[in-house]
């Protein structure tokens, strides 16, 4: 059962710990990170490559091992949540505070679309398994 799952989970981890304890080490927290930085993204880079890449990675996943279905449901229900909620208030996820960041990402700021591309890509690296 797990072996996609595992492979799917361990990219996951990877993308957590390679963003600098912004995510703590549940699966929750990394799927929430990751929609805030997809909306945040989507706003300020106009980018929609994390949610094209999450896609593509649930679908392999789920077809290695279709068992992994309910859990990447609730997963991607807390990575929706967290998208709705950063895309309102420009703020990204961090699990090892429980919270949102204080200071909403400001797009027009170049310091700030810079973390939120570097936050993108190391996501997507990780994603794509590079």
């Amino acid at each position: 059962m797990m072996r996609g799952l595992i492979s799917f989970t361990a990219a996951l981890t990877a993308a957590a710990l390679s963003l600098t304890a912004q995510a703590a080490g549940s699966l929750s927290d990394q799927y929430k990170q990751m929609g805030s930085v997809a909306a945040v993204a989507a706003l300020c880079l106009n980018s929609k490559a994390i949610p094209d890449a999450l896609g593509q990675a649930i679908a392999t996943a789920e077809r290695k091992d279709p068992r992994t279905a309910p859990l990447l449901r609730s997963l991607v229900e807390d990575y929706n949540a967290a998208y709705a909620y950063a895309a309102q208030h420009q703020t990204i996820w961090n699990g090892t505070q429980q919270a949102y960041s204080k200071a909403p990402i400001d797009c027009a700021n170049a310091e700030d679309r810079a973390q939120v591309q570097g936050f993108e890509t190391l996501i997507l690296q990780q994603l794509r398994g590079n």
